[in-house]
């Protein structure tokens, strides 16, 4: 069949896609969802449906879909493709909350024993989530969110050097405080 090319925006097409972005959560869903168009492929429609079915049968059993600490590293993902560049700590952090999530999201289908999610299953078998990458961020990073001292030798001597230095300055400021206290020129607070 041949649908006229204002077809979408006559059978209301471009509401329902402003509806459903608005349910999204993070922007690459909202960007699939304003690319997604009017099909008559039967296969790719029942596949569609099957995949909404099951998401639908999992928020209704109430389980836990992990998709709380899902966070978009696509952005530090462009940025560490360019040769020279290096990611900041916060697009690091967001790297690795982001393979918790795919880990996390992936683990969930797996533990589908009885088979009720075979399209989510299917559709999470393209994923490639690479584990050593994972476990290298996590040796890298703090569980509050920083770089770790030993993350390298030379962060570590830096580290080092700031503590040292701070402490330094710390004793000549109360040095300072001090003597500004005996000679009555600050109050005791």
């Amino acid at each position: 069949m041949i649908y006229p090319e204002n077809f979408e925006s006559k059978i209301g097409m471009d509401r329902i896609r402003e509806i459903v972005k608005g349910f999204c959560l993070y922007d690459p869903g909202r960007n699939e969802v304003s690319s997604l168009g009017f099909s008559s492929d039967s296969e790719y429609i029942k596949d569609r449906l099957t995949e909404v079915e099951e998401f639908r049968q999992i928020l209704i059993a109430g389980a836990e879909f992990p998709i709380e600490n899902f966070v978009d590293f696509s952005p530090g993902l462009s940025k560490a493709r360019v040769e020279g560049r290096f990611l900041e700590e916060f697009e690091l952090v967001g790297l690795k909350k982001g393979l918790e999530s795919v880990r996390a999201i992936l683990n969930f289908l797996n533990r589908d024993e009885k088979g009720q999610y075979p399209g989510l299953k299917a559709l999470a078998s393209e994923v490639k989530f690479f584990p050593a990458v994972h476990d290298r961020l996590s040796q890298l990073i703090s569980r509050q969110g920083t770089i770790r001292d030993n993350a390298s030798p030379q962060l570590s001597s830096i580290r080092g050097e700031l503590r040292h230095k701070e402490a330094s300055i710390s004793r000549i400021l109360n040095k300072i405080f001090e003597k500004a206290r005996r000679d009555g020129i600050v109050d005791e607070d």
